[in-house]
């Protein structure tokens, strides 16, 4: 406001290039501040989620777990109802979807988010027996709990650069 009143009182051209080089710098670092202003905004909106789409994969897994209870519970009766299993085999069918959904959505947010990767790691190994991708995560989980996430991705990439050098003697 000052450099806009100096400028109006038509001072030397040294001072008028004074305020107008001024005036850029401000409105520079109003540009930036902004900026990290909306990049702060923007991780919180994801913080939240990322929270909310936890809770979700974590809902989604206790009713799959829950549903296949009921399920067995079926087979394990003297006259199982075949509707009801096929109703709840459906069922299982929908909400692993859904906590599959979940946890690629959660991976796009942070791939290596410890609970995440313990939860779906164990959820994969032992429930769903799908032991190569429950193995894996819970690898990874063991691996980013040891040495942080920020060296995980160095040291991920020094591993995969190593698995393909051969040595010969």
């Amino acid at each position: 406001m000052e450099l806009g009143a100096a400028a109006r009182k038509k001072p030397p051209l040294q001072q008028q290039l004074t305020i107008y080089r001024k005036r850029f710098e401000i409105a520079e670092f109003a540009k930036t501040e902004s900026l990290e202003a909306k990049a702060g905004y923007k991780h919180l909106t994801d913080m939240i989620k990322f929270e909310e789409l936890l809770s979700n994969c974590k809902m989604a897994i206790e009713r799959v777990v829950n549903l296949q209870v009921e399920f067995w519970a079926q087979v394990a009766n003297q006259l199982p109802d075949l509707n009801v299993m096929h109703s709840l085999r459906q069922k299982i069918f929908d909400t692993s979807r859904e906590a599959e959904s979940n946890w690629n959505a959660l991976c796009k947010i942070n791939s290596n988010y410890l609970k995440a990767l313990n939860l779906y790691g164990t959820y994969m190994s032992e429930i769903r027996n799908h032991n190569q991708i429950g193995f894996k995560l819970l690898k990874r989980y063991s691996l980013v709990s040891r040495i942080g996430p920020k060296q995980t991705w160095r040291r991920l990439r020094l591993m995969r650069s190593l698995q393909h050098q051969t040595c010969f003697f």
